[in-house]
């Protein structure tokens, strides 16, 4: 039955027009190029459709869905379904059960809806009820019966119920349609309490009235002969039962014989044989609140002190609000009086249900009385007024604490403390203990209690554990033990105990240590610990405090340790018979109470079966010139052999050089290596070799190593490495230099012996001391056709002590190549002045420089464009050599900035006309030059603190920084200089210059 009510849209969408589409509503209008409707497509009430003519699409929203079908798509669709599924009965309103409901389904068929059959329709009720599915008949009508549960079935009562049918396309898309309908129950008669709540007081009386009605379509109106029941509390209502008046109304008498404020509702029922034959009921409820204020005595009998101390009582004003008792927070004058006791005040003000009496107790005090008043007006104008009085009596218990004695008590996080309390009586002037009685026990989060409810023991004795919590630091136990004894007299004694953290903390860093039994001493270390109470954590104690020593197992170095604020350590010897030992601290400090505070901590010592040993270099102390491997293994004993262990730790620290890794991980074998490279100038350097770590049975080991390095303090250099003779000369000084590294300075080493040996010729003297300036000399002298020569200078043995006793026997040589030539010459014109050919291309570079320029990182300045400019050579006196050495200094000025080219070009005469290698000569030689530029915006000369740029050679700070560095000084046939120099640095900055200097300046000296 379902594909009759499907529409084909197939053929005729083909011939749509967009344009001529019309939509009205839920339908949508569908025509051909001629005009004439060819389609209708309408939708449900619960579906919205839409057509969009710019987007050529239809949109269907359905149950909050939105699904969009272009008319292009639904050409490929076979059939579309449009339904329509509407209650025949909607907001049914009845009082019989059950309710019978119709729901249609008709689905379109070219525009017009028509019945669909054999369609599932499923129904839910929101209340319950009702969960079924029903087949629609021929006429498409689904019947469903509707029973409501019969305990809600009464005049108020309402249900929704909603029919759903599902429908899937061919497409596989689901289409959902529903309605619903409303079924209430249309109270044919009802009754109604016309009597609004109402307040009464002790021994008053309120009457209530009610009404019954007839409901019609055209309204309700009285209904007269209706039984009346009425329910409430006994015997404080009248009548149990009343019949309607003509008016429909009935009255009922509530009388308050309780002096309790409390809600009291009764309930009307009617009964009435309707003349559909059916017995119809209802009811309504009427509301009495008897008196709803109360001023009390919180403890009508108090047992008190007569210590002369200040004591309370409380009194409590309440009101009856929602069923219960809520203290009231009227502000209403408690006016009170006493006897045989001084009231501190005679009225306060209510304050949330609660007011105080203050009193002291006289000595003389056996009973007395506080009195409280209070008048609150009512509704009806009359004045209520409370009364409430505590009677007091002197005390015969006493409840004290037992322990802890001190007021503030000092404890360990985790640790616990017994808090005893004792109950007794005073019976014919003794005190007898008092057991079975409850004692209470609270304490803050801060801290644990083992029990928190406690009864005495046959000493009156209540005992429970306290415990601080651990990171707590402060806590307070509270106490209160509370009973009404045989009397009626209430007591009540509530204590407090206050526990503090001990702000001291003595623990061993390790707790259990590794030993070797090889006598070599050993240590473990303590630290102590204050807390801060301001920032609540724990520093480490500053105080000069005594640690004391004590040991078994082993023989202690030292006995006590003094803390400083970094803890103690002590100190200690395993002899070869090392089998096991302890090492315990202890200490004492005065707590803020006076008492004082014991630390105690140990460390657990154990024999070590792993070894940690140096394998490169062989020594522990070696001699080094610049790189040299350094090795370790770790081992452990294992069945009486050394096994390598893998995956350990090394840490290295180098002491005046560097390590190429600063820690590694030893291999199968157990080794772990780093290159230690030492640093410039340092003499002495170690390489200091960590390991550490915590084994499977949690047992600390710790090694450390040291393998010191050196480099010898002694320094020989020879002054004439290579040397041009003429033969006809017949011999060429040689000059060799001893220095000493002192304090980081090399000095002149004076009164050094070197012997002298020749090779194509000889060296006289054949050895000479050095002189003051650790300079000493000899002469070479060819030998027959000889063209080259060679002097070795050796020095004496010296011996270099160590700071530890260790020495080492010292000795170098140096040799000085001599070239023999014939003849020779000077001063001639060349490129850059002097003899010969410029072979350094870098030095062809600077040559081809105008004359005073020179270049720094690709910026070119040229001296004497400013009459500040200057640029001149001298002489200087070598006071090592007594020779003349050239000194060419050049300056560059700006008006803005100092741009400072040069300062020093140094070289002696028998360097003149050579090409030199600045690297290779020797810091403090007498080739030295620099270039450097200066930025000072204050237009003030500071080489310290304004250096832009800067390259130098001759020194061992600037050789450092240099990949080259070369120049050739020449001199010119008008008596001036010239001189070429190129400098590069290692991160890739060049400097070149070529400078001519033709003024002697006037303090030169010959």
């Amino acid at each position: 039955m379902k594909k009759l009510f499907l529409f084909t849209w197939l053929i005729m969408l083909s011939i749509v027009t967009v344009a001529q589409n019309e939509q009205s509503g839920n339908e949508l209008v569908i025509k051909n190029g001629a005009g004439t409707v060819v389609e209708r497509v309408s939708a449900t009430e619960n579906t919205e459709m839409k057509f969009d003519a710019k987007g050529n699409k239809l949109s269907i929203k359905q149950d909050g869905v939105t699904k969009d079908i272009s008319l292009d798509e639904v050409k490929t669709i076979k059939s579309f379904p449009v339904f329509k599924l509407e209650a025949l009965n909607k907001n049914v309103s009845t009082s019989t059960s059950p309710v019978t409901l119709r729901f249609k389904l008709t689905g379109n068929d070219h525009g017009e809806m028509k019945p669909l059959s054999d369609e599932s329709i499923r129904f839910t009720a929101s209340k319950g009820g009702l969960a079924s599915t029903v087949t629609t008949d021929d006429d498409g009508v689904a019947i469903v019966n509707y029973t409501p549960d019969p305990s809600l079935w009464e005049p108020g009562f309402s249900d929704m119920i909603t029919a759903i049918y599902t429908f899937t396309d061919v497409q596989g898309r689901d289409f959902r349609y529903t309605s619903t309908t409303s079924v209430e129950y249309n109270g044919d008669y009802t009754i109604e309490c016309l009597s609004p709540d109402q307040n009464l007081g002790p021994d008053e009386e309120a009457e209530a009235e009610f009404a019954v009605y007839e409901v019609s379509p055209s309204g309700k109106k009285p209904y007269a002969g209706a039984t009346i029941e009425f329910r409430g509390h006994d015997g404080w209502i009248t009548p149990q039962s009343a019949v309607t008046d003509a008016f429909g109304r009935v009255r009922v008498k509530f009388h308050n014989y309780g002096d309790d404020a409390k809600e009291y509702p009764v309930t009307a029922r009617f009964w009435i044989s309707g003349a559909d034959g059916l017995l119809h009921t209802g009811t309504a409820k009427a509301k009495f609140i008897t008196l709803n204020y109360k001023l009390e005595a919180r403890d009508p009998k108090l047992a008190v002190r007569n210590d002369g101390s200040e004591q309370f009582c409380f009194f409590r004003l309440s009101e009856y609000h929602n069923g219960e008792w809520q203290p009231s927070q009227k502000e209403v004058e408690l006016k009170l009086e006493a006897t045989n006791v001084t009231l501190t005040k005679t009225s306060d003000m209510n304050h949330f249900g609660s007011a105080a009496a203050f009193f002291i107790v006289e000595k003389s005090f056996n009973q007395g009385s506080v009195t409280a008043k209070c008048d609150i007006p009512l509704k009806d104008g009359k004045m209520w007024q409370g009364v409430a009085t505590t009677e007091l009596v002197l005390d015969d218990y006493v409840f004290i604490r037992i322990r802890p004695v001190d007021a503030v008590t000092y404890m360990n996080p985790e640790e616990s403390q017994d808090v005893v309390f004792s109950l007794a009586k005073l019976v014919n002037g003794l005190l007898q203990p008092c057991q079975g009685m409850e004692v209470s026990f609270k304490c803050s989060d801060s801290g644990t209690l083992s029990s928190t409810l406690v009864k005495t023991d046959a000493n009156g004795e209540a005992t429970t554990s306290f415990q601080l919590n651990k990171d707590a630091f402060y806590s307070i136990v509270y106490v209160e033990c509370t009973f009404t004894d045989e009397q009626g007299i209430y007591h009540n004694y509530m204590e407090d105990v206050e526990f503090e953290l001990i702000p001291y903390r003595l623990e061993a860093v390790r707790n259990k240590v590794a030993v070797p039994n090889d006598g070599s001493e050993q240590s473990c270390d303590f630290k102590l610990y204050e807390f801060d109470y301001e920032n609540r954590k724990w520093e480490e104690c500053k105080k000069e405090v005594t640690v004391n020593f004590d040991a078994t197992g082993v023989t202690l170095t030292q006995t006590y340790d003094e803390n400083d604020g970094h803890g103690v350590t002590a100190t200690f010897t395993a002899g070869k018979s090392f089998q096991e030992g302890s090492v315990k601290a202890d200490c004492y400090i005065q707590l803020r109470d006076g008492r004082p505070w014991h630390g105690v901590a140990t460390v657990e010592l154990v024999p070590d079966d792993y070894l940690f040993s140096r394998i490169l270099p062989a020594e522990s102390i070696s001699e080094i010139t610049k790189i040299s491997e350094v090795k370790f293994t770790l081992t452990k004993l294992v069945n009486g052999q050394y096994q390598g262990c893998e995956g350990h730790e090394v840490s290295f620290e180098c002491v005046g050089g560097t390590c190429s890794s600063n820690s590694m991980v030893t291999d199968a074998k157990g080794r772990a290596f780093t290159l230690f490279e030492i640093n410039d100038g340092t003499n002495l350097a170690s390489v200091i070799a960590s390991c550490s770590f915590i084994d499977e049975n949690d047992v600390y080991h710790e090694y450390k190593e040291i393998v010191d390095f050196f480099i010898t303090p002694y320094l020989l250099t020879c002054l004439t490495p290579e040397v041009e003779m003429k033969k006809s000369d017949g011999k060429a000084p040689i000059r060799f230099k001893i220095q000493q590294n002192i304090k980081g300075e090399w000095v002149a080493c004076p009164n050094v012996k070197l012997t002298f040996s020749a090779s194509n010729g000889s060296a006289s003297p054949d050895y000479a001391y050095t002189n003051v300036y650790g300079i000493c000399q000899t002469e070479f002298s060819p030998s027959g056709n000889a063209t080259e020569g060679t002097v070795t200078g050796m020095t004496e043995d010296i011996v270099i002590q160590f700071d530890d006793g260790r020495y080492i026997i010292w000795s170098d040589r140096k040799t000085a190549n001599i070239t023999i030539i014939d003849g020779g010459g000077g001063g001639g014109e060349g490129p850059g002045g002097g003899e010969g050919e410029i072979k350094d291309e870098d030095l062809k570079k600077a040559d081809k420089l105008d004359d005073n320029t020179y270049v720094v990182d690709e910026k070119k300045v040229t001296i004497g464009s400013n009459e500040e400019d200057y640029v001149y050579y001298y002489y200087k006196t070598d006071p090592e050599s007594d020779k003349s050495v050239v000194c060419i200094e050049f300056c560059k000025e700006h008006p803005v900035y100092y741009t400072v080219g040069g300062g020093s070009v140094h070289v002696t005469p028998d360097m003149i006309d050579k090409e030199i290698d600045m690297l290779k000569e020797q810091p403090g030689g007498m080739a030295w030059m620099n270039l450097f530029t200066l930025k000072d915006i204050n237009q003030g000369y500071n080489s310290e603190t304004n250096p832009e740029t800067s390259v130098s050679a001759g020194s061992t700070e600037g050789n450092a920084k240099l990949e080259k560095a070369v120049c050739k000084v020449s001199k010119d046939k008008d008596g001036g200089y010239t001189a070429l120099m190129y400098f590069k640095t290692k991160d890739g900055m060049e400097a070149y210059a070529k400078i001519k200097a033709k003024i002697v300046a006037p303090w030169a000296t010959n």
